[in-house]
């Protein structure tokens, strides 16, 4: 999830309850696999347009909430 307001934060809080699939709002310390290729895509696009903060800025930024 790349942001959301107030109303998307209520909603999800909301059905954090009733699914059974994890809510992922930040992946610095889960270790999955399609985690781990967007990381490695990260990593790859830093590189191609010369910005090595991208890869910093991912993995700590917090959730923009408008």
């Amino acid at each position: 999830m790349l942001g959301f307001n107030t109303i998307g934060k209520t909603y999800l809080k909301e059905i954090k309850k009733d699914i059974n699939i994890p809510l992922i709002t930040s992946y610095k310390n889960i270790n999955d696999n399609n985690l781990n290729i967007e990381y490695k895509v990260t990593c790859i696009y830093s590189i191609l347009v010369n910005d090595a903060t991208l890869i910093k800025k991912e993995l700590e930024k917090p959730i923009i909430i408008k």
